[in-house]
């Protein structure tokens, strides 16, 4: 802190700001401890709330498919510690899932990455990879220097906390007996994926570590475990379509650079792409967000499978203050997870940097779907994503 053993002021160089005391600054530092913790602390044990499935990484790209070279991420809430969840990685596989019930006699799985993932899906322990690393004084040393130097600098910047520990499982081998499915139901796939994982190891490492008492640990965390997790495929960004040109078509020369009946917005993809339908306004409002509005009313058509036209149809209810295309922008709407929430960096769910290869429905729709993507033919990759907007250069006349 900023006392030397004997209480003592150190000099100015060499004080930490991290010490308590008393408003004007002018007392020793707090020493004292506190009361013994009681209640239901360190009683919370990690438990998988959702499951996502990725078949690229593996080299097996197929919809919905889960077997040889899958890989199947565990997402824990409440997170681990850094050392419990060391720990846990470091643990043999058939300690942490139950192989037979799984994949049946003969399968087997390997653990094939972990992280602790703060809000925007970054590794917690590649971010703050200096503060993890020599004996507990040095981390808390090293720790704080960081931390003082940004502060020094102005900046807001604090340390994060990981809101959910990862561990990635690629399954090697399938057994004998009946396999995973992704016919019987998401549901279903996710609960067995679920229930394989062995809670005694969690229980024994976690425990071990904290000092807190196993059995209260598991009949707390029991209570609080009835919700249900969820399970979402992840789709292969290296196919997802771009957005190679997008420009505005006047259908008169206008010198105001406005919006007005008969305009076209072309967007032209790098790859061919699955084609929603965007017939309508309806259909069109599941796909983008305009800023401002495009019009009262608009249709759309495929003009090929990488190439989509956008035409106004009415532009505005109040014809005074039709869209300026000069400060005209669109942008393609997230997905959803089945909480309802959408899903965008920063989700608390599934803490991801991609989250447009992640959610309810990527790429598929049937009418039901609160969102629309536009992907890969195949629909295997993740949906369009980004803000665009369109600049003086991209407003031409026809």
């Amino acid at each position: 802190g900023g006392f030397d053993s004997d209480h003592g002021r150190l000099g100015e160089d060499d004080v930490s700001r991290y010490c308590l005391l008393s408003s004007d600054g002018t007392s020793l530092h707090s020493n004292t401890s506190s009361p013994v913790l009681s209640g239901d602390w360190g009683n919370r044990l990690p438990a998988v709330q959702t499951v996502t499935i990725n078949n690229v990484v593996g080299g097996t790209n197929e919809k919905e498919y889960i077997g040889q070279s899958s890989d199947i991420h565990l997402y824990f809430k409440p997170p681990f510690s850094w050392s419990q969840f060391e720990e846990y990685c470091d643990t043999g596989i058939e300690d942490i899932l139950d192989m037979e019930y799984l994949l049946g006699p003969g399968g087997y799985a390997s653990v094939v990455g972990c992280a602790q993932l703060l809000p925007d899906g970054a590794d917690a322990n590649e971010v703050y990879r200096e503060t993890m690393t020599g004996d507990a004084t040095d981390v808390v040393d090293v720790s704080l220097e960081a931390r003082k130097k940004s502060e020094t600098n102005g900046t807001t910047s604090l340390t994060q906390m990981p809101i959910v520990s990862k561990m990635a499982i690629r399954l090697q081998a399938l057994g004998s007996g009946p396999a995973l499915e992704p016919t019987e139901g998401l549901a279903q796939l996710q609960n067995r994926i679920k229930l394989s994982a062995k809670n005694s190891t969690i229980v024994k490492i976690v425990t071990g570590l904290t000092g807190t008492d196993a059995a209260e640990a598991i009949d707390y965390s029991s209570k609080l475990s009835a919700s249900s997790s969820d399970l979402y495929w992840e789709h292969d960004d290296t196919k997802t379509p771009r957005i190679q040109s997008h420009f505005a078509v006047g259908s008169i020369a206008r010198a105001d650079g406005v919006f007005g009946i008969g305009d076209t917005i072309v967007i032209r993809f790098s790859v061919p792409t699955n084609q929603p339908p965007i017939e309508s306004k309806a259909d069109i409002d599941l796909i983008f967000d305009f800023s401002p509005s495009l019009g009262q009313s608009y249709s759309g058509r495929w003009i090929n499978s990488s190439a989509l036209e956008l035409e106004i149809l009415i532009v505005s209810a109040d014809e005074l203050f039709p869209p300026s295309m000069q400060n005209f922008r669109f942008e393609f709407k997230p997905n959803y997870l089945r909480n309802g929430e959408a899903l965008r960096v920063g989700n608390d769910e599934v803490p991801t940097d991609k989250p447009h290869c992640i959610g309810v429905n990527v790429c598929s729709y049937s009418g039901s779907e609160k969102t629309k993507g536009i992907c890969s033919t195949d629909s295997l990759s993740c949906r369009a994503t980004g803000v665009y907007f369109l600049s003086v250069a991209s407003i031409t006349e026809p």
